[in-house]
């Protein structure tokens, strides 16, 4: 049986990080100082299940020394901004009827490529 859990207000999340995954990723990172082209294998997709009575607030965050992700909610709308540094793409936004209902909500931000796309609770901002 699944149990419902939840973070209170000034939860944060941490984690860490295999050696596997990091050895991957700098082995990525001299492959691609060489090309300079790089392409995902794969569609990459952050998914967020959450609820609240708040009508904003942060709901992921993530840097690195060369890109920072964000997707926070406000105004009935839902929001991610990708920056990295040389480029930062518009931010794309999600009409919400309610977001502070208290019932549960999913979010996802799925990478194909260059392009990007924020789905909420089934709406989707398109590319």
């Amino acid at each position: 049986k699944i149990r419902r859990y939840t973070l209170g207000s000034n939860a944060v999340i941490k984690y860490t990080l295999r050696p596997s995954f990091v050895r991957d990723v700098r082995l990525s990172e001299l492959v691609s100082s060489v090309s300079r082209r790089r392409r995902a294998l794969k569609d990459s997709t952050v998914m967020l299940r959450f609820r609240t009575k708040s009508n904003q607030g942060m709901l992921f965050s993530s840097q690195t020394d060369l890109v920072t992700a964000v997707i926070w909610f406000e105004d009935k709308k839902v929001h991610f901004l990708l920056r990295s540094d040389n480029a930062v793409i518009d931010p794309l936004s999600v009409e919400a009827a309610e977001i502070s209902d208290s019932n549960w909500h999913n979010v996802s931000v799925t990478a194909t490529g260059k392009m990007y796309k924020l789905d909420f609770d089934g709406q989707n901002s398109g590319t």
